[in-house]
């Protein structure tokens, strides 16, 4: 079992002694605590922070030292030791060195080196190839932190000043391991094993630490590795008090908005002949239901307010009663009201699109197909009387002569010509892409017959592709004619007089 923090947090995730204290509390005779102490150098030169192994004919630059307890130093060199023995004690004056490392110094079992003005005693000398296969439970190196992934470790700036998603530990020819007594004043806790001796235990003592300490519990079960952990939880209460007054609320909201729709058609249908589009219609709604629900939820929330004020001062709430002005019920009060609203306005939407567009089309068709070079439109519209046909006809005119000149789909090229003896309006056209040169002639005539006066479009190509005269840029034209159509209709009747001949004004 392993006790451990965040190590790429390195700075604020370290453990502390008196939280070793308190493992050895839990854990009382099922174990041994072994704490797992890491002392980096103070020293900073050329090569970064590091301090040196003395012997007594070299030296040997090292960049952390790893403590351990005995009894989990035992188990860790069992099978890397090439010579000598782990330290018995957590005081003992002892070190553990490499096989690189002892070549370098020219010492052996036995000898003495020196680092921080203390003389140890080369107890054991391990192998760094075994010991770089074992890994920590929860898959770091067991040695250091690399000093060279934090600027306060290395004293310089680094080589990797990014966030490291898996910062890798000091070779084990970079660090020497002694007692973690000896380095208790100048080391930090990084993580703490715990070895127990009854292993079906395991699951109730890693439960009990990770519930009592701010850390993650790894235990070794089956082969792998399970993580042990305190998360923050919230429960929420008395909800089921409240239900029936929001369902309540709800449907009181969705019913009174719901109750205006039948009034709103006349309404609709007068912005469907304007040119409202369905999708418009349906966003006319939702955003005015929106707007219902905001202004609703705020001034509620004022009102709720300044009704708890007046009745403690009247008395019937006590003196102590405080209004919870961040109460999470409130806020989803408030939400419900806005959500209701916003619910409300799906079926007006949907009633309000079917009125704009009654049949399953939700774009404008063109309903005829083009007969060679020559394409015939009717106008889905009927007009009553000669002088609205001449005054429409030079309503066109104008627009073509003047707004709709050059637009991003077409541009006109030939100025339009009115015949009103034969109620014809002619002019050409160039769509786009204008580099191909697709031109068109276009005519927009008027013949009387039962019940009034009916038109129709007449297209004819003059050059140019056949894909882009019956494509996309064709059908911005014609929808832009159509659009133009239908603003005749709404404009006011003194508007309309502007384009009729002076003798029928």
């Amino acid at each position: 079992m392993m006790i451990a923090a965040d190590k790429i947090k390195l700075f604020n995730a370290f453990l502390d002694y008196p939280l070793i204290d308190a493992v050895k509390a839990i854990v009382e005779d099922s174990g041994v605590v072994a704490p797992r102490v890491w002392a980096y150098p103070t020293v900073v030169n050329v090569l970064g922070a590091v301090d040196y192994l003395i012997s007594r004919n070299s030296s040997y630059a090292i960049r952390g030292v790893l403590g351990l307890a005995p009894e989990e130093a035992e188990r860790l060199f069992s099978k890397s030791l090439i010579k000598g023995l782990v330290f018995k004690r957590v005081d003992q004056k002892a070190v553990l060195i490499s096989s690189e490392m002892a070549k370098a110094l020219g010492v052996e079992v036995g000898d003495a080196v020196e680092i921080w003005g203390e003389r140890l005693v080369v107890i054991g000398i391990y192998s760094s190839e075994a010991m770089s296969v074992v890994k920590d439970f929860d898959g770091y190196d067991l040695t250091p932190i690399n000093p060279v992934y934090y600027s306060q470790l290395n004293g310089m700036p680094t080589l990797a000043g990014q966030y490291v998603e898996m910062p890798r530990g000091l070779t084990w020819d970079e660090v020497i391991v002694v007692p973690y007594g000896l380095i208790k004043e100048r080391g930090v806790v990084a993580s703490i094993a715990v070895v127990l001796r009854n292993a079906s235990r395991v699951e109730e003592i890693a439960k009990r630490l990770a519930y009592l300490l701010s850390a993650v519990v790894y235990v070794a079960k089956g082969g792998g590795v399970v993580a042990y952990g305190r998360f923050p939880t919230q429960a929420v209460i008395g909800w089921d008090m409240m239900t029936v007054l929001f369902v309540i609320t709800t449907l009181s909201i969705v019913v009174s908005m719901l109750g205006n729709v039948k009034e709103r058609e006349s309404e609709i249908s007068t912005f469907s002949s304007l040119g409202l589009s369905p999708t418009g219609a349906m966003l006319m709604f939702i955003t005015e239901f929106a707007v219902y629900g905001i202004i609703g939820a705020t001034l509620g929330y004022f009102l709720g307010w300044a009704s708890s004020k007046i009745l403690r001062t009247l008395g019937v709430l006590p003196h102590y009663f405080v209004f919870n002005y961040s109460s999470l019920a409130i806020a989803l009060v408030m939400l419900i009201v806005v959500l209701s609203a916003l619910a409300a306005a799906v079926y007006p939407s949907y009633i309000a699109m079917k009125i704009v567009t009654p049949s399953l089309e939700r774009r404008w068709r063109v309903p005829t197909k083009p007969r060679g070079d020559r394409w015939e439109i009717p106008l889905p519209f009927k007009w009553s009387s000669e002088a609205e046909v001449l005054g429409l006809l030079q309503f066109l005119k104008e627009y073509y002569e003047k707004t709709a000149s050059v637009k991003r789909t077409y541009t006109v090229v030939e100025s339009p010509s009115l015949n009103p003896e034969s109620k014809m309006l002619r002019f050409k056209v160039r769509l786009y892409p204008f580099d191909m040169a697709t031109e068109q002639e276009v005519t927009v005539k008027f013949d009387e017959s039962e019940g009034g006066w009916r038109g129709v479009l007449i297209l004819r190509r003059v050059q140019g592709l056949y894909s882009i005269w019956t494509g996309a840029s064709q059908y911005s034209f014609l929808d832009d004619l159509r659009k133009q159509v239908l603003l005749w209709g709404t404009l006011p009747s003194l508007e309309k007089r502007k384009y009729l001949p002076p003798g029928r004004r």
